[in-house]
């Protein structure tokens, strides 16, 4: 699969049916402590609601350039979620995923999933969901069938102040365990424009961490 093909068919198929509860957030970001010591962060949010269906698109970019290491890395998943009407708390997913670490041994993996979801926390402050799936992965050496888990939490801590954590795991037979997790912290500035901080940490499996400061604008 052409991955320029996966992210512009990933990135339609999240905006198909557009309505007046589709939102989008898009950040730029970084850490420059000198010429030689330098992280760029890139990422857009897509979430589109109608009904009983919700639509995601995520999209990150990670470039860190230092004496220590050399760090790029891309990720970007739509997922698409089906809301029982006789259990609102339970859903079922299908998503598409494509990351690339220049890290890691295989560097470029697609997969696609299909799993179950439960709402754990749903109140004006606090988010909670928590998914499980089974993805078909593939890469330029191997296929196969893992397990995917993710937890997502959200925490509105004043009218100005959010607070979002993402954990996500996978496991297979031939890939090594992936960990993924990322914290952020966003202070709305005005209207649709933000400031946060935000730490990325991943496993698969070399450990990296990448720490940035961030401004977005929602639209």
């Amino acid at each position: 699969m052409n991955k320029i093909f996966y992210i512009i068919f990933a990135f339609l198929f999240s905006i198909a049916s557009i309505n007046a509860n589709a939102q989008a957030e898009a950040k730029l970001g970084g850490v420059f402590i000198n010429s030689d010591d330098r992280t760029v962060t890139a990422s857009i949010d897509y979430n589109n609601e109608r009904d009983q269906w919700q639509r995601v698109f995520e999209l990150d970019y990670v470039n860190k350039d230092s004496d220590e290491k050399k760090l790029q890395k891309f990720n970007t998943h739509t997922k698409a979620n089906y809301t029982f009407k006789s259990m609102p708390k339970h859903y079922v997913l299908g998503q598409l995923v494509y990351d690339y670490d220049q890290t890691r041994p295989v560097q470029d993996r697609y997969s696609i999933g299909f799993g179950w979801g439960y709402k754990l926390l749903r109140t004006e402050k606090f988010k909670a969901s928590n998914e499980l799936s089974f993805a078909r992965l593939e890469t330029n050496e191997f296929k196969e069938v893992m397990l995917r888990n993710s937890f997502w939490f959200s925490y509105n801590i004043t009218t100005n102040i959010r607070f979002i954590n993402k954990f996500l795991y996978e496991e297979g037979d031939k890939s090594d365990q992936y960990y993924r997790n990322e914290t952020s912290f966003d202070y709305v500035i005005k209207e649709n424009f933000t400031i946060g901080i935000s730490n990325i940490y991943t496993k698969d499996p070399i450990e990296n961490n990448v720490l940035n400061i961030n401004f977005g604008v929602k639209f």
